[in-house]
């Protein structure tokens, strides 16, 4: 007796193969025939076909758009109440305002001080962190205030990497940091 199975789509030769092996070989019944008291031995090819899901081809923009609107109805809107921390704004202007505090009392350290070094020291991995943080973030990285800021952190920062720590900054080269620091500090005060 012959077993002749269909085969579904979405599975592979290989696998229709297989289970049609399966199918021919000979299954034993645990219950035993009626009142006889004998093991009925059946075929594979006695009992009906396993019915499966037809698999249906799903193309790579469908899938897309799936996840897509399943990560619009999970995801939702950003959490905004200050449960996690405070708002990524004021996170900013926070440490804004303490970057442009350490620049102006670096900038107005004496050479003869004997703290210039650490301090120095301490504000370029200061400016280092604060341009890590925030180059990267658009929400953050087209506001004048970041602008100017990051102008006046890199003349900074660039005079010290080339002169070292000992050499004051030039008069013209400080009176322009200055004037971009002013800047970001007034953008800053207007949330710009």
């Amino acid at each position: 007796m012959r077993c002749d199975v269909a085969r579904p789509v979405g599975i592979h030769v290989g696998q229709v193969l297989r289970k049609t092996r399966e199918m021919k070989a000979v299954q034993t019944c645990t219950k035993p025939a009626a009142a006889s008291g004998r093991v009925h031995v059946a075929k594979a090819c006695d009992k009906a076909p396993i019915a499966r899901p037809r698999t249906v081809p799903v193309s790579r923009r469908d899938a897309a758009m799936m996840l897509s609107a399943a990560a619009m109805v999970v995801g939702g809107a950003p959490a905004r109440a200050g449960i996690f921390g405070p708002p990524k704004e004021e996170v900013y202007k926070a440490e804004t305002q303490s970057v442009l505090d350490s620049v102006k009392e670096t900038l107005a350290l004496d050479k003869s001080d004997p703290t210039r070094e650490e301090k120095i020291n301490a504000l370029r991995k200061e400016t280092a962190q604060w341009v890590a943080k925030y180059r990267r973030d658009p929400s953050v990285a087209g506001k004048q205030s970041y602008s100017n800021m990051y102008t006046a952190l890199n003349a900074v920062a660039g005079h010290y990497n080339n002169f070292g720590t000992k050499a004051p900054i030039p008069k013209k080269r400080l009176e322009r940091v200055l004037v971009e620091i002013n800047t970001a500090e007034n953008a800053l005060a207007r949330g710009r």
